[in-house]
């Protein structure tokens, strides 16, 4: 810096600053010379102007400017800053800190930490020195950057912890409301528990009645499989045997046809013209008491021409004889009856030859000759339709026996 020792630079201008204080020269009584201007320029510049030069002793920089420009020691004032004294200090740091949110019970302390660090900054770095002959410069622009960063750390943290409380207030809040949930759920479990005891006891009780029921099933469906075996056996036979009954069926109804046109021609005067007779010839008498060995009447009667005589006075015998439950007639009967039918006369021919009342008496004889017919076709045809009837009501039975069984199966299942 030359100019300020020499004011070399200035001289380059003189005469445009020289002019600019000519009034004010005039004005002071100064004759307006060039030199007297000049100087008068001069030395209210000495007396208005004043420069600062602020720079840190640390480092090389101060020494090596010295070096460079010796007017910065021999034209300036030199003003050595000293260490503040720790009322300073105070005074500063409750300065700065006069806005900040503190605590007014903790202001105070804050502040005397603050002295005492940096102080303590201050005499470590001179023992710092004096020991390892090294230089660690605590100036005041130290103690302002300590404050301000002290700030910025107070707002951050702040500010990270108001998040903090907030985050954790909200997680606690959320504890709370889990805690109350909890709570109602662990009613609402104990409820449930209940009735998922009493849904359990219901569950195992409904299993063991499955179980039951399945194994009777399995045990109805292993005999509705024999069952359906009898059946289909049986479907045969039933078939052979219908085979059979409808055989001697078509055999028997010519013998059926016939008696029916016997009873058809037999007439209410036919027989009170028999029942007339004194002494009846013997093959209408023998016909009269076959008639009586099969007790059209309902009553039993002895085989005698008196008992024949009492048969034929029921004036219903021949509506009897047309509703005679032929099916009916028993061994013991057809036996009685046979041992007239020995007799090589006894034909429809020869009766007819007797008299008007022997031909009646043939067509009565023929009425029963029939029914001893229809014995013969119920011994032959009765026993295997009434088989083949059994057999399909068993057929029946057994196939509802196993539809239901199936039935029970899938209901079980």
């Amino acid at each position: 810096m030359p100019w300020v020792v020499s004011f070399s630079i200035l001289r380059l201008f003189r005469a445009g600053l020289a002019n600019s204080v000519r009034k004010q020269c005039k004005a002071a009584g100064i004759v307006d010379t060039s030199a007297n201007l000049w100087k008068f320029y001069v030395n209210k510049c000495r007396n208005n102007l004043h420069l600062v030069l602020a720079m840190s002793p640390s480092g090389d920089k101060l020494r090596l400017r010295c070096r460079s420009f010796p007017g910065l020691i021999s034209n300036c004032v030199i003003d050595w800053f000293f260490p503040w004294p720790e009322d300073a200090l105070s005074k500063v740091a409750e300065f700065f800190l006069a806005e900040v949110d503190l605590p007014d019970e903790h202001r105070a302390n804050i502040v005397q930490h603050l002295v005492f660090s940096h102080t303590h900054v201050v005499a470590e770095a001179a023992r710092f020195a004096e020991t390892l002959r090294r230089y660690y410069y605590v100036t005041p622009k130290n103690y302002l950057d300590y404050i301000q960063n002290y700030h910025t750390q107070l707002s951050y943290n702040e500010k990270k912890v108001g998040n903090s409380v907030k985050r954790l207030a909200g997680g606690l809040s959320k504890l709370v409301d889990a805690a109350r949930d909890v709570d109602r759920m662990s009613i609402e479990l104990k409820d449930a528990q209940v009735i998922v005891s009493a849904k359990t006891v219901e569950v195992e009780a409904l299993i063991e009645q499955i179980t039951e029921k399945t194994t009777i099933a399995n045990k109805q469906k292993d005999e509705a499989e024999v069952m359906q075996v009898t059946a289909s056996e049986q479907s045969v036979v039933i078939a052979r045997e219908k085979g059979k009954a409808d055989a001697a069926l078509e055999e028997a109804i010519p013998a059926l046809e016939m008696a029916e046109s016997a009873l058809a021609n037999l007439h209410k005067e036919d027989i009170t013209e028999v029942k007339n007779f004194a002494k009846p010839p013997a093959l209408v008498q023998d016909a009269c008491l076959m008639v009586v060995c099969l007790r059209p009447t309902g009553v039993k009667l002895d085989e005698t021409w008196g008992d024949a005589k009492k048969m034929l006075a029921d004036t219903s015998l021949l509506d009897k004889l047309k509703r005679y439950p032929k099916d009916s007639i028993t061994e013991k009967m057809m036996k009685a009856v046979r041992k007239y039918f020995k007799n090589p006369k006894m034909t429809v021919e020869n009766m007819k030859n007797v008299s008007k009342a022997g031909a009646d008496s043939a067509s009565v004889s023929d009425v029963f000759r029939t029914s001893s017919s229809r014995r013969w076709r119920r011994r032959d045809v009765t026993p295997p339709r009434r088989r083949r009837r059994g057999r399909q009501r068993v057929d029946v039975a057994s196939r509802d026996g196993i539809h239901q069984t199936q039935v029970r199966v899938c209901s079980s299942g």
